[in-house]
């Protein structure tokens, strides 16, 4: 909890010191434990031997057929803008792609705001949509060339949650690049293009690498990733998972 932006005043960082040790308290009242991230178990030694891993859990939807791409390459971020999710480092590897037929588009409010106006100005390819409704987001998630979450490895807070936003753009029938993050388990790296270092360069060479790629290979990863999620994560099958982690005597 003292990891986020928010928390760093003092007072609510006292709070926060004091509401991890009465959470701690009833750590011994719990029979078994439901984690989003395998590494949470470095912070909850009691769930040791005695949990079981559900990241999310998603209600089917259709997957888009017939998805059509402009003539414009368009990286689609959604979601917050603040230090934590790595969109000022998106934004500075975005400046340094020369194409003109490239966009960044990012929807979302947060801290970063204004730097990603300024930034929208200066370059007219970096499209900023400000708060957009779910309803909207969904859609441009399917019409983007494909969709990028910048959070990096080296924050200490995503070794122990896994990024809600990934499941909803596998959903979305468009490709998705990202890094690996500890939170994430390793599977799901079988359909996401990953960015395998954390310079601004890298970012940079790896969004020119994906949009390059022909629009038949990203719609074929983008297939196997929505069917992924539908096979192993739709809310029936994970809550199944957790009724027979429950039901289990030997756990």
């Amino acid at each position: 909890m003292l990891e986020f932006n928010a928390n760093q005043r003092f007072l609510k960082r006292i709070y926060c010191y004091f509401e991890n040790r009465r959470v701690k308290k009833l750590y011994r009242y719990i029979d078994k434990y439901v984690l989003l991230a395998a590494p949470m178990e470095e912070r909850i030694p009691e769930a040791q031997g005695r949990n079981c891993i559900v990241e999310g859990m998603v209600v089917p939807s259709p997957l888009p057929l017939n998805k059509k791409y402009s003539k414009n390459k368009v990286i689609l971020y959604t979601g917050t803008l603040d230090a934590f999710s790595g969109v000022r480092e998106l934004v500075k590897a975005f400046q340094r792609i020369n194409e003109p037929n490239y966009r960044l588009m990012i929807c979302g409010g947060g801290v970063l705001e204004n730097m990603i106006r300024k930034a929208s100005i200066e370059d007219p390819r970096i499209v900023y949509k400000g708060m957009v409704t779910r309803e909207d987001a969904l859609r441009l998630q399917k019409e983007a060339t494909a969709l990028i979450n910048p959070r990096r490895p080296d924050n200490g807070i995503t070794r122990f949650s896994f990024p809600s936003k990934t499941m909803e753009y596998m959903m979305s029938g468009t490709s998705m690049i990202g890094y690996k993050l500890d939170g994430i388990p390793k599977d799901y790296f079988d359909y996401i293009y990953t960015i395998n270092e954390t310079s601004v360069d890298a970012l940079s060479a790896k969004i020119q690498e994906i949009l390059s790629i022909p629009e038949s290979e990203l719609n074929a990863r983008a297939i196997d990733a929505y069917n992924f999620i539908i096979n192993n994560k739709t809310s029936d099958k994970q809550v199944h998972k957790i009724i027979s982690f429950l039901s289990d005597n030997s756990v």
